[in-house]
């Protein structure tokens, strides 16, 4: 009977994993299969009018995007982890701090602030100056911004690789005679490859998953064809094509980044310590830190006093309808974060009690997710929930002559199940890296007492990681109140949460009244900053 039950627990540990790498599997699957259907005249449209720029756009923004932020990112590190800059202490806190703010909040502030009628431009009227600044509505425009706030990205992760190196690796290159910047590009970038590349990808997977900036500067990408096609041509088969590209480019970023460590291994030179370089000039350091302020003033400081400033004007008439709004996001951000907590727990410990490589394969192939693009991952949730909706109508309709209408897509399933898809790999994250800390000698002793199973899980594994489960839910329903292609294509209709209510007042041109609920958005966005900050992880 034990060994009965003991069997019974292994399957659905087993299947419960199968089961959820399936359903990320299922939108992958069910864009790619939009090719089997007809194809529209809008889509012929598309290509012979479109597609073109839509390609190019989406590359140079890429490219320019993970330049600028490789940039930004890898030599804000490397002063601030080797030289004795002036305000050290606070810069290396300080400059992760615009993570806090979405691109599409950063694009509608310096929209406002730098557009034709912005104080910028009016000062430079009133001294008889015009034409001396780019257009911001541009594709270097929208490259700027979205670097502001995904370069922390790269430093952070550059930042701990330069201090893992210690000091070695500079006496080892000057025992060759190699000059600082050669020290730099031929010995600390090289070794800190693993960090920067992944890095790198991230950015550059948020990047090609970015809606919010390019709709608001008038750039037309992928996620905005996708998006019109949706809502515009009311056809989502061309929108599951459109995504279809979207998500070959995503998943050739990632191929590229892992080839390019292929068969390579790193190891970080033990001891010496940290010791900090000297500049030749004293005035150098300031320099540095001059501009490193500027950076922190133009991606954080004068976004938040713009959005505090544009918040007072309209708070006592906004504040009531975003108390309302506030609720929904709550609700969808805490249902989410369950679910994802959930799915994260069956996968790991589906792998932790029965150690096979297909439940490997199928945690790895659950947290695929975070690769998709919000917008792409809506169409492949979408469309099997549309057809199985009408399935179960159908069927319903023939037996009782009853209709049910809409099961799943008419409510908050689709939209639970879409980000849950998104984010799993967040909370799971966040759960196995405490796991893995637990010895398997637990559970064998367990095992000898006859708990195995959900009994274990409960009396053993939760009461030691209920802080990174809490931890887990943090950063994922921060990371879903925040997702806005997604939210805003498989919401119930005239369900608002704060992302699609900043998107619809931008959209009007309402950029002041925009900022109360970008202002939450941040504060909420500051919370797993400042928990993070400080973590040499």
């Amino acid at each position: 009977m034990k060994h009965y039950r003991q069997l019974q627990s292994s399957r659905l540990w087993r299947y419960g994993s199968y089961l959820i790498a399936f359903m990320t599997l299922c939108p992958v699957v069910a864009v790619f299969a939009s090719w089997l259907l007809p194809i529209s005249e809008h889509w012929s449209h598309l290509a012979d009018h479109l597609l073109l720029k839509l390609v190019i756009n989406s590359f140079v923004l890429l490219c320019g995007v993970v330049s600028l932020s490789f940039v930004l990112g890898v030599t804000s590190a490397w002063f601030i982890s080797q030289y004795p800059i002036p305000g050290k202490a606070w810069l290396r806190t300080a400059l992760v701090l615009p993570m806090a703010i979405p691109a599409y909040v950063n694009g509608f502030i310096y929209l406002g602030i730098w557009d034709y009628s912005g104080p910028i431009h009016s000062s430079l009227r009133e001294f008889g100056v015009e034409g001396l600044l780019f257009e911001i509505r541009s594709l270097p425009g929208v490259i700027w911004i979205l670097s502001l706030g995904l370069y922390p990205y790269v430093y952070l992760m550059s930042r701990q690789a330069f201090e893992s190196q210690g000091a070695r690796l500079i006496e080892a290159g000057r025992s060759l005679g190699m000059p600082i910047p050669k020290i730099f590009w031929n010995l600390a970038v090289p070794m800190a490859k693993p960090w920067i590349l992944g890095s790198l990808a991230l950015v550059a997977m948020e990047t090609l998953a970015d809606f919010g900036t390019v709709s608001i500067f008038g750039v037309d990408t992928f996620t905005t064809a996708i998006y019109k096609s949706w809502y515009g041509f009311f056809s989502p088969v061309t929108a599951a094509q459109l995504s279809s590209f979207l998500l070959v480019i995503a998943f050739a970023v990632l191929s590229f980044e892992r080839f390019s460590r292929r068969r390579q291994s790193f190891f970080m030179p033990i001891g010496g310590g940290q010791r900090q370089l000297e500049f030749r000039r004293p005035w150098q350091g300031y320099m540095i830190s001059l501009a490193l302020h500027v950076l922190l003033l133009v991606g954080f400081i004068i976004p938040i006093i713009q959005l505090a400033i544009w918040s007072g004007e309209f708070f006592s008439a906004d504040f009531p309808s975003l108390v309302a709004i506030g609720k929904n996001s709550l609700l969808v951000g805490g249902a989410t974060a369950v679910f994802v907590v959930m799915l994260s727990l069956i996968l790991i410990f589906g792998y932790r009690f029965f150690p096979i490589r297909k439940l490997q394969i199928a945690s790895n192939l659950a947290i695929l997710g975070y690769a998709l693009p919000g917008s792409v991952l809506a169409i492949g949730v979408f469309m099997p929930l549309v057809e199985l909706d009408n399935l179960i109508a159908d069927a319903v309709m023939a037996v009782s002559g009853w209709d049910p209408g809409l099961i799943f897509t008419g409510g908050l399933a689709v939209l639970v199940l879409g980000l849950g898809i998104r984010f799993l790999a967040v909370g799971h994250a966040t759960i196995s890296s405490s796991q893995e800390r637990t010895s398997f000698r637990i559970d064998e002793a367990a095992y000898n007492f006859g708990v195995y199973g959900l009994k274990q899980l409960r009396l053993i594994h939760l009461p030691v990681l209920w802080k990174a489960i809490a931890a887990a839910m943090v950063l994922v329903f921060i990371d879903v109140i925040k997702e806005m292609p997604l939210t805003l294509m498989t919401r119930p209709f005239g369900w608002d949460t704060l992302s699609v209510r900043i998107f619809e007042l931008i959209s009007e041109g309402e950029w002041e009244r925009a900022a109360l609920p970008s202002l939450v958005l941040v504060a909420l966005g500051l919370i797993p900053v400042l928990i993070f900050k400080g973590e040499k992880t």
